[in-house]
């Protein structure tokens, strides 16, 4: 028997990317007044260019490295070791998906 998980995963990021193009970018809030750090491979939006464009459309700043003054590190690798998760932990920067940063902030 086949494995359905491909078609299914395949499902799950169709329906993202048709919410990705549902976002009412003209409400301009969503991330007002909040810093991100968008770090690794992006699946819902293009790339992190796009991603970067959405967060400061909705009045929030994206950074290249976490400070102090990040409020969020998107990646999608919670686990990772790389230098930015290890210092937004230092710091205690909230990290999250992709996803999760589309449940808060993208609709």
């Amino acid at each position: 028997m086949a494995n359905k998980e491909p078609v299914e995963t395949n499902e799950k990021i169709t329906q993202i990317r048709n919410e990705r193009d549902s976002f009412d970018v003209k409400d301009g809030k969503r991330c007002e007044g909040l810093s991100f750090v968008i770090t690794g491979k992006v699946h819902t939006f293009n790339n992190r260019d796009e991603f970067t464009t959405y967060v400061k459309s909705q009045g929030g700043r994206v950074s290249g490295s976490v400070s102090k003054d990040t409020d969020y590190l998107v990646n999608n690798d919670l686990a990772s070791t790389a230098t930015k998760n290890k210092k937004a932990k230092e710091l205690g920067t909230k990290i999250i998906t992709e996803d999760q940063f589309i449940e808060r902030f993208g609709h």
